[in-house]
């Protein structure tokens, strides 16, 4: 595995962790695409979200939608990613003969998908998705459809912007908390107040080129605590 790809599943896994810690609305989100097969508007929908360059599935109404993102992914191509990469939306009137993904199209049909709508979500900088609603027969989709589409992608976005800003801010707490501890370390250590044990802490941040939390982390994680040489004078 390359860097890029390496750095692809860590971004990934780290978006599914964020979601993992935000139950309360990830139920919003399976509210929200219930309203998609209970009010009628597609048989099913499903949630793409897509972290650096690898897109997965973060929810869905019907375990033959993930199917049938997942072989997107797999052939990278389909419409869900496209209005990603396109910033845009796409409405497939029979997936079976529809020439833009011929690999995709056909093995989508053999699911039971016959037409689909894709959009863009609009959600954070590091975060691109597209909200997907399924249909199991085909020109099932029309205009009125896809404004209801964007009105349900504008409520997933505002979803995933709130579980966005709540992880941003519990990262910023900790970090707050493990460089407050390693203050306390070095006030400890070299005598000094609160000011001079965060100068230190910078110095030791820029000498070795890490960021202050995880400077901060890797002191406090020294079994002596004892072992960074730094000239307290």
């Amino acid at each position: 595995m390359d860097d890029a790809a390496r750095r692809a599943v860590q971004e990934s896994a780290e978006l599914t962790r964020t979601l993992m810690a935000a139950p309360e609305q990830m139920d919003a989100l399976y509210e929200i695409l219930g309203t998609v097969s209970g009010q009628g508007i597609a048989d099913a929908g499903s949630l793409t979200l897509c972290a650096g360059d690898r897109p997965f599935t973060v929810a869905s109404t019907d375990d033959d939608v993930t199917v049938a993102d997942e072989l997107q992914y797999e052939l990278g191509e389909g419409p869900c990613l496209d209005a990603i990469s396109d910033d845009t939306y796409y409405v497939v009137p029979d997936v079976a003969t529809d020439r833009r993904w011929p690999r995709w199209g056909p093995q989508a049909a053999q699911l039971g998908v016959g037409s689909i709508v894709s959009v863009r979500l609009f959600t954070c900088a590091d975060v691109s998705g597209s909200l997907n609603l399924y249909s199991l027969g085909p020109r099932s989709f029309d205009e009125h459809d896809l404004t209801t589409a964007y009105v349900i992608a504008a409520r997933v976005a505002i979803v995933l912007v709130a579980i966005h800003r709540d992880s941003a801010l519990i990262d910023a707490l900790e970090a707050r908390a493990l460089i407050a501890e390693a203050q306390g370390t070095m006030m400890e250590r070299y005598g000094v107040d609160a000011d001079r044990a965060f100068v230190l802490l910078s110095q030791l941040s820029q000498d070795n080129g890490l960021p202050l939390r995880k400077l901060a982390a890797e002191l406090l994680r020294t079994s002596d605590r004892t072992r960074v040489a730094v000239d307290a004078d």
